[in-house]
C-alpha cells in the first residue's frame, strides 16, 4: 500500500482550519452566554455599575502594547529569515524548506514592522490629546 504524499499538506490544512474552528466555535458561545446573563439582569431590573460594563467590553490595545509586539514579531521574523538563508545555503538539496522559511520570516518581519509603526503613530496621537 503505497502513501499519496500529496494528501499531507491537504490533511495539515484541514487540520489547522478545525482547530481554529472549534476556537472560534467556543469564544462565539462564551460572548453569546455573556450577553444573554447581562440581558437577564438588566430585564430583572438590576443596576450594572460602570465597572461590570468594562469587563464586557474589550479595550483597545495600548501603544506599548503595540511596541512589545511589533518587537516580538520583528525579531521572530528575522530569526526565521536567518535560519532561512541557512537552511538555502547549508542544505542546498531541499529548496522547498528554506523557501517556506524565508515567506513566514517575511510575513512576521511585516507585521512586526506594522506593529512598530502603529505605536509610533498611536504615540504621536496620544501626545497631541494631552
Amino acid at each position: 500500500m503505497e502513501l499519496n504524499h500529496n494528501i499531507i499538506p491537504v490533511i495539515l490544512f484541514i487540520s489547522i482550519a478545525c482547530v481554529l474552528g472549534v476556537f472560534s466555535y467556543f469564544s462565539f458561545k462564551a460572548k453569546k452566554e455573556q450577553q444573554e446573563t447581562l440581558r437577564q439582569s438588566i430585564a430583572s431590573g438590576h443596576k450594572i455599575d460602570d465597572e461590570t460594563l468594562k469587563l464586557f467590553i474589550k479595550q483597545p490595545a495600548t501603544p506599548e502594547a503595540d511596541l512589545r509586539t511589533g518587537i516580538l514579531s520583528t525579531s521572530i521574523g528575522l530569526g526565521v529569515l536567518c535560519a532561512a538563508i541557512y537552511a538555502y545555503y547549508a542544505m542546498t538539496s531541499d529548496d522547498e524548506v528554506s523557501l517556506l522559511l524565508g515567506i513566514v520570516g517575511i510575513v512576521n518581519l511585516s507585521s512586526g514592522i506594522g506593529h512598530i509603526i502603529s505605536w509610533n503613530l498611536r504615540s504621536k496621537l496620544f501626545k497631541h490629546a494631552d
